[in-house]
């Protein structure tokens, strides 16, 4: 039909519905019949949603590309760095704390010191399993600091870590007001929050010595207080613990 009829028909002033008919001409979703007055004509629904679908997956590849470009770009500097510049970097997504702590837990090869309360210590081992088995078969020497408590998730938690005599873990009485990791030494990883729970709290991320000196001293002074809970010695106990939540 031609644009004064859609513009009747659909109740739309003629100058958006001229406006409207020519971008949908020039996406190609609408043919003109070049006759007096020009008509305008759909072209067919699956043909018009394929179009739009070949265009779009078009950008993508083209967004690709453009990212590739950029990453090589950025790859080919090479920034000199002086051995006191460190990194201090500070997160709030989920995806990429997510992200950050696989790569750090893929990377340790010696140590790993976990100070944390269960609702944040507890998810976390279970979201890492294999990245902890990975670790385990590497001979990596894990310690975990946690409170004390009756969930079952954590009992669980316990019989997972527990296959390996690499782990220890201590059971303090009371939640500890921070949450943070050590790895080989070298890196840590703080949540600014330790109650809200597991990747819901943004997070500092350095290997900035004096921070991470600082925090192997506040692990090492609750670590080396009484009531330690070493896996080795509570197996047993653990295992009857989780049959009988289980019955």
């Amino acid at each position: 039909m031609n644009a004064k009829k859609v513009s009747n028909d659909s109740k739309t002033p003629r100058q958006d519905t001229y406006r409207v008919l020519n971008e949908l001409f020039t996406l190609g979703l609408v043919e003109k019949l070049l006759i007096k007055p020009v008509e305008f004509r759909a072209i067919p629904l699956n043909d018009g949603l394929n179009l739009l679908l070949d265009r779009r997956n078009e950008a993508t590849r083209e967004l690709r590309n453009e990212s590739l470009r950029i990453i090589n770009s950025l790859n080919s500097i090479r920034l000199e760095e002086s051995e006191e510049e460190h990194k201090l970097i500070l997160i709030s997504s989920r995806e990429t704390i997510l992200t950050e702590t696989k790569k750090l837990l893929t990377a340790v090869q010696k140590s790993l010191c976990v100070l944390s309360p269960p609702q944040n210590f507890v998810p976390w081992v279970f979201a890492h399993q294999e990245l902890f088995e990975e670790a385990s078969r590497r001979k990596v020497k894990v310690r975990f600091i946690t409170v004390r408590t009756k969930h079952d998730d954590l009992l669980k938690t316990l019989k997972i870590t527990s296959k390996n005599t690499n782990y220890e873990i201590k059971l303090v009485p009371n939640a500890p007001e921070v949450s943070f990791g050590i790895y080989d030494k070298k890196s840590v990883i703080f949540e600014l929050s330790a109650k809200e729970g597991f990747l819901k709290s943004q997070v500092i991320i350095s290997d900035n010595p004096c921070l991470v000196e600082l925090a192997s001293l506040a692990f090492e002074s609750v670590w080396n207080k009484p009531e330690k809970f070493i896996f080795e010695e509570s197996r047993k106990k653990a295992r009857t613990q989780l049959v009988g939540s289980q019955v």
